[in-house]
């Protein structure tokens, strides 16, 4: 929900609760740069675990009790020394694009600009479209990188969740 929104202070009366705040980049639709060398690679389903080990090093715990783990399906990765260092997802519809990142800091933030040129440069309609990118506190890091890239900020919102379990306090008898 928009940090601004009537709707936040409503949801966090009704229990909800702030797990993370992120910020919305959008890219107006342009001419992409020309790839110069390729960085990332389709993942594979073997890429499975290296992927969970990413999610796990890169993503916070609280926020991994609200988002998933990423899948090799549809996905690009980027690998240094061996090991996963980037995951991006394209999740492409009518009216743009949207991409779900997990980027290492500490092997990415060089390239984080090259990274992320080299993934536009894979999606044609990216130059027709406008592409979209949320960055968690955690990934701040990666800002500058966007802004080189044309991208500009467009909102802020938070991730909030409410649990719905209900303890039990009766006793199970056989």
């Amino acid at each position: 929900v928009a940090e601004d929104a009537p709707s936040f202070e409503v949801l966090r009366q009704a229990g909800f609760a702030v797990y993370a705040r992120q910020t919305i980049w959008r890219r107006a639709p342009q001419p992409l740069r020309t790839r110069l060398m390729p960085l990332w690679r389709p993942a594979v389903e073997q890429d499975a675990i290296a992927l969970h080990s990413l999610y796990l090093e890169n993503v916070p715990r609280l926020l991994r009790q609200a988002i998933a783990p990423p899948e090799p399906r549809n996905a690009l990765v980027f690998g240094r020394g061996g090991r996963l260092a980037a995951y991006l997802a394209a999740h492409e519809g009518k009216c743009g694009i949207y991409l779900d990142l997990i980027m290492n800091p500490d092997d990415c933030q060089p390239r984080a600009a090259d990274l992320l040129a080299d993934a536009l440069s894979r999606l044609p309609r990216a130059e027709r479209v406008p592409v979209y990118v949320h960055l968690y506190r955690h990934q701040e890091w990666l800002s500058s990188a966007l802004e080189r890239l044309n991208f500009e900020p467009i909102g802020a919102q938070a991730l909030m969740v409410r649990h719905t379990a209900r303890r039990c306090e009766q006793a199970l008898r056989n």
